[in-house]
């Protein structure tokens, strides 16, 4: 506005009149130019919330034991109406005979390597790889039954809730887990790939 009521003021030859015009379309260009720029990105920009215990259904989609070593990979799928966003390490329990019971991670990452954090799109799938090891009894396990759960339950990291994933688990001595997720060159035991990956 104070660029057009000093212009209307002045009164200059034609000339000088063309060349103010000019330089008050150039000055209205670049403020405009300047807010799109500055404000566009800041609005279209949208975060992609984590996925909760609701969003998602787990099933275990392979085991094999062998040489002292259990690996459990569990599928996770997301059931929900939105994309989300499936990352960290989960808490895990033990379910048998009505109680729950926490599980020791005693480390990330498996023998097989880790997951990536990944974005689910409705019925997409992700992962999580359990690792046990059967060291501590190479004699055989006489408290096997205690050592043994009906259901896996993974408590999803920033405690966005649980998933309850029916499976036998044995875990007598040691247990490593991956991060939640994905990997491109994942595909051990499951064929449940997130698309785009």
């Amino acid at each position: 506005m104070a660029v057009v009521s000093a212009l209307g003021a002045a009164r200059p030859h034609r000339s000088s009149s063309l060349t103010a015009a000019r330089r008050a379309a150039v000055t209205v260009f670049v403020v405009v130019s300047l807010t799109v720029t500055t404000t566009g990105p800041r609005a279209g920009a949208a975060l992609v919330r984590s996925c909760s215990g609701r969003d998602l259904v787990g099933s275990v989609t392979g085991q094999l034991a062998g040489l002292g070593n259990g690996i459990e990979t569990i599928a996770l799928t997301n059931v929900g109406p939105s994309a989300c966003r499936l990352g960290g390490y989960p808490k895990l329990r033990g379910a048998r005979g009505g109680r729950t019971y926490e599980l020791r991670v005693n480390g990330h990452g498996t023998q097989y390597g880790n997951l990536s954090p990944t974005l689910l799109t409705p019925r997409s799938s992700g992962a999580l790889i359990i690792n046990t090891t059967t060291g501590c009894v190479p004699g055989g396990d006489p408290l096997a039954a205690r050592h043994t759960y009906g259901a896996t339950i993974i408590v999803l990291a920033g405690n966005r809730g649980t998933v309850a994933v029916a499976g036998e688990l044995y875990d007598p001595c040691q247990l490593w887990e991956s991060q939640l997720g994905w990997s491109r060159s994942f595909h051990f035991l499951t064929t449940n790939r997130p698309r785009g990956s």
